[in-house]
């Protein structure tokens, strides 16, 4: 018998094959779960309104848009075209993308808006907005992945170039770390994961197009930011702080939102998993809280999780995309978490210590500082 044909690593044809077919099987949802991320698909393409914005709720007269959410929803969506594709999808994110670009600001930055359906404009009050470019950059990312030539190499390097500005602008050289927004003078973790997050997509994005001195800046800028967000972690007591303030209860693991939300969505895209104290303490404080969503258990359970409880929370974020209760956020975030490895998940390099930095808290006086540079 002649011996079987020799393919990558040696390894038989047959085999071989059997090995990617597992791998496939894998990585794709089952088919309850590929339901319920159609459900949320056709949900975010309902949120988008003709002149491409994404807005929070498909429904009322008070409208409002986030570009955080936004962003979220146009890579989701992109997500959902790469397990079944639809070009319209395309182009709804290429629509997306260019109303970002159109509304942003000369520093890269961009506001909420307000109003009606017919007429909207600027927001005085903006939330969170260090997330703002980087979900952006990863928002581009995903769509040139997606569609090459969607957009011409110029115009993406000056998009990323322009996000790349805020981002470093945002950061606070003290530590490395971004403010959530002025009234709050906090700077949290979850956050600070979200640019770590972005920089990692826009690193990729930029060695694509062959910006490796940008990309290199990308990374640099990650390492230093992981690290100061690893100061956030409490051995002693197997859980991160909340926030990086001036008030011990930034350090509380108590309430669940922010203390439980924060640690959760940590517990999902740090790599390597935190030890399995958090996972234990989370489940134990928080295993009832409806605040923390099906979604950010789902991504935790992934990486922290077991067999039987993954499973557990996939059933969970299926029967909430299944009751309606919804927006763009959620249907968007439970999209990402459903599809899995399919999704891409990036995941944010990060050596948590056994012992705690006694580095200074930043105090109020130097945000207000920061913030108006």
């Amino acid at each position: 018998m002649l011996p079987p044909k020799k393919t990558v690593c040696g390894f038989p044809e047959l085999v071989l094959a059997l090995a990617l077919l597992a791998c496939a099987a894998k990585a794709a949802p089952d088919t309850a779960s590929l339901e319920a991320i159609r459900h949320c698909r056709d949900f975010i393409r309902q949120t988008q309104l003709p002149d491409g914005a994404f807005r929070v709720n498909t429904t009322g007269e008070v409208l409002r848009i986030w570009p955080y959410f936004g962003n979220v929803g146009a890579c989701a969506l992109l997500v959902a075209h790469r397990l079944e594709p639809q070009p319209e999808d395309l182009v709804r994110v290429r629509r997306w993308l260019d109303w970002y670009a159109a509304h942003q600001r000369a520093d890269g930055n961009i506001p909420d808006f307000s109003g009606k359906p017919t007429s909207y404009a600027p927001s005085p009050k903006r939330e969170a907005i260090d997330v703002y470019p980087p979900t952006y950059l990863s928002a581009l990312r995903s769509y040139q992945q997606a569609q090459p030539e969607g957009l011409p190499a110029a115009e993406l390097l000056k998009r990323a170039g322009q996000a790349l500005h805020a981002i470093e602008a945002a950061l606070d050289p003290a530590d490395d770390l971004t403010w959530s927004s002025l009234p709050h003078l906090y700077k949290y973790p979850m956050d600070n994961v979200d640019v770590c997050i972005g920089l990692l997509d826009g690193a990729r994005l930029l060695e694509a197009l062959g910006a490796r001195e940008q990309a290199e800046r990308c990374r640099a800028m990650v390492g230093r930011t992981s690290a100061a967000i690893a100061q956030f972690w409490l051995p002693d007591t197997g859980h991160f702080a909340w926030a990086k303030g001036t008030s011990p209860k930034v350090r509380t693991f108590e309430k669940p939102y922010p203390d439980g939300v924060i640690n959760i969505y940590l517990a999902g895209v740090i790599d390597p998993p935190p030890p399995p104290q958090l996972w234990d303490n989370l489940r134990r404080q928080f295993g009832t809280a409806p605040r923390l969503t099906p979604d950010l258990w789902l991504l935790a359970a992934r990486r922290c999780g077991t067999p039987e409880q993954i499973k557990e929370h996939t059933a969970a974020a299926i029967q909430r995309v299944n009751s309606g209760a919804i927006d763009l956020q959620t249907a968007s975030r439970l999209l990402l978490a459903l599809a899995g490895d399919a999704a891409e998940p990036v995941r944010v390099p990060m050596k948590l210590t056994a012992t705690r930095s006694t580095k200074q808290e930043p105090t109020a006086e130097s945000a207000q500082a920061n913030k108006s540079k």
